[in-house]
């Protein structure tokens, strides 16, 4: 796209007019941004490609919409900044911050996860090195018309011989923050990754009163290997977060030694990170095909290759979790889903897949009417991807997995129940290539953060909020600070 600004301008733009809308439930929301649609692009450096990806979404006291996006702003030198940018209620922006040098060792790592918490703060976790430094990076709260300003920066390197990769992150009630991953070790089998967690204090230290006694990890560290979970071959913390009781919960997949599949393991930690001994106590789990209490993993149908995740707890204390996968069958990309209740007991395990290929974002939302909504991004071709929002039956194992009253596609695209199909009209045509990462849930409305692609040579790539209507009983729950 060509630039039309001046260097270190920030640039909001809109989208063209959208298709009609022919139903209420799962169109655009006409009065966000133009027909539904807000374009972002910050473009302070003149290097390409310039790559805004909408990350993670929530509300400052004041109601304005805060995104957190990846800005890559030199392709060259892999240099990749934490960015958040501030709209007003209706799509306006009100102003963005992009930290070029936010991340301390070159080149700057990609953010591989982020989180708006309870406290109002922006947290951002990246990798430098290919997973041999942890960089966390975090921002005062973000109050009604402020800048974005930090005041926590730390970097943990790995021991020697190993590296760890961060998957999550959650800010914490009393300021602490947790992230969570795996580490890779090198056995004499090869390399291998076993599950981790780490609790930082709220001014960026260890928090040595965490963990659960590993004997191969130190205080302030969460972590499994065989001798701690026997059996356990390897494994990884995809998902995080924090239920309405303190507990930690967690999600991700293990391998287990006389298992031939990869199984989506669940768990759930006591504040101070041992395992809950009322998550899948004796006889609870038994149906799991490996379970102890405080934990379970189990066998989704057609699934393997857990590579990222998201989590959310619904009103009634059921746990869904959904993960990015492949087909066993034919490696295609899908999205595997559970549904936990309070005790662990497994309520229903599934698979999703749109076209060639699907992902699911890293913040889901949840109606309080139990029904949960899921940001996705499916490839129809080789040559097409659009952005959409899924609604999931509240009881997907008595109803079916798709809400089918929840449905829009804009012309010249496949209507599916219960989908509703997030593709921007751009002033040269109809987007081709859209992605949705995160959901904001309203009582009347959804917002999704992503990302569009508006030009190819360079590359080009903006953040895109979309807005849709729904029909929705209130109050509202969502992940993401409100």
């Amino acid at each position: 796209m060509p630039r039309t600004s001046p260097l270190s301008a920030l640039i909001a733009l809109v989208l063209t007019a959208h298709p009609a809308p022919t139903r209420a439930d799962g169109l655009p929301d006409l009065a966000f941004g133009t027909d539904g649609f807000v374009q972002y692009e910050h473009s302070p450096i003149a290097e390409e490609p310039n790559i805004e990806r909408g990350l993670r979404l929530g509300r400052s006291a004041d109601g304005e919409i805060v995104a957190l996006a990846q800005h890559r702003y030199d392709d060259a030198a892999a240099s990749n900044g934490p960015l958040l940018v501030r709209f007003a209620p209706g799509g306006a922006l009100r102003g963005a911050n992009l930290f070029v040098a936010g991340f301390p060792s070159p080149p700057d790592p990609p953010i591989t996860a982020t989180d708006l918490d309870a406290n109002r703060r922006a947290i951002f976790i990246g990798e430098s090195g290919g997973g041999t430094s942890l960089e966390l990076f975090t921002a005062v709260p973000v109050m009604p018309g402020s800048n974005f300003v930090p005041n926590l920066q730390a970097s943990i390197p790995p021991e020697t011989g190993q590296g760890d990769f961060h998957r999550a992150v959650v800010g914490l009630p009393d300021g602490g923050i947790v992230v969570c991953g795996m580490r890779q070790t090198p056995f004499a089998t090869g390399l291998t990754q076993m599950p981790l967690c780490r609790r930082f204090t709220a001014e960026g230290f260890i928090d040595f009163t965490f963990g659960n006694e590993s004997a191969f990890a130190g205080p302030g560290v969460f972590f499994l290997n065989d001798s701690d979970l026997p059996g356990l071959q390897a494994g990884r913390i995809l998902a995080a977060g924090v239920d309405r009781q303190g507990r930690l919960l967690l999600g991700g997949s293990i391998r287990i030694e006389g298992v031939a599949s990869e199984l989506a393991f669940s768990a759930r930690l006591l504040p101070q990170g041992d395992f809950d001994p009322d998550y899948c106590p004796d006889p609870v789990c038994s149906d799991a095909t490996a379970t102890a209490p405080g934990w379970r993993a189990d066998a989704i149908s057609d699934a393997t290759h857990y590579t990222e995740g998201a989590l959310i707890e619904r009103p009634d204390g059921v746990v869904a979790r959904a993960y990015d996968v492949e087909r066993e069958s034919n490696a295609q990309p899908q999205v595997a889903l559970t549904f936990h209740a309070d005790d662990g007991a497994l309520q229903h395990g599934d698979t999703l897949q749109l076209g060639e290929w699907t992902r699911v974002g890293g913040q889901l939302g949840v109606l309080s009417d139990e029904r949960l909504i899921l940001p996705l991004s499916y490839r129809v071709d080789a040559t097409t991807q659009y952005g959409a929002l899924a609604r999931v039956n509240a009881q997907p194992a008595v109803e079916g997995l798709l809400d089918p009253t929840f449905a829009y596609a804009p012309s010249g695209v496949t209507q599916i129940a219960g989908i509703s199909v997030i593709r921007p009209s751009l002033v040269t045509g109809p987007a081709t290539s859209v992605e949705c990462n995160a959901v904001l849930v309203d009582s009347d409305r959804l917002t999704c953060a992503g990302l569009v692609r508006v030009g190819d040579a360079p590359v080009n790539v903006d953040l895109l909020l979309a807005r849709v209507q729904i029909e929705a009983p209130e109050p509202l729950f969502e992940d993401g600070f409100e």
